[in-house]
């Protein structure tokens, strides 16, 4: 079984990552709990047909084509939101490593597919040194 955390900032207004719970994720957990009693032993997506049983993947398609064409989105397969989610999430500089363990993927995966979404500072040019001598390490 796989963990994710909601309480990332994956929903506040700055793209600084701040390890721990934030107040607006905090506020998201908290409306989410509002909606409805979670069962830790009941399926993430439960069916809506046949409730107590996990959705079928017919069923989850169906209603995701759904909600797509009532969003005014184009079409585009649910596993889109896993990849957007850790997109947003690397760009807001969390950890490379905690973003793997958290997705089940290896540290060469995530570096592989997500690369492009760290952020970039890291490639400029070194910092002239402070006397603008540059420095030779002799």
């Amino acid at each position: 079984m796989r963990l994710a955390a909601l309480t990332h900032p994956t929903c506040e207004p700055t793209a600084a990552w701040e390890p721990g719970a934030t107040p607006e994720s905090l506020t998201v957990v908290t409306r989410l709990a509002l909606l409805v009693h979670l069962d830790p032993s009941a399926p993430l997506f439960g069916s809506l047909k046949h409730p107590g049983r996990p959705m079928d993947e017919r069923e989850l398609h169906t209603l995701w084509r759904r909600t797509l064409a009532r969003a005014k989105v184009r079409p585009r397969p649910p596993e889109t939101l896993r990849h957007s989610c850790i997109s947003i999430l690397l760009s807001r500089n969390a950890p490379l490593l905690a973003m793997a363990a958290q997705t089940g993927h290896s540290a060469k995966v995530m570096l592989q597919d997500y690369a492009r979404w760290l952020p970039q500072a890291h490639l400029a040019a070194p910092p002239a040194h402070p006397r603008g001598v540059e420095a030779t390490g002799k």
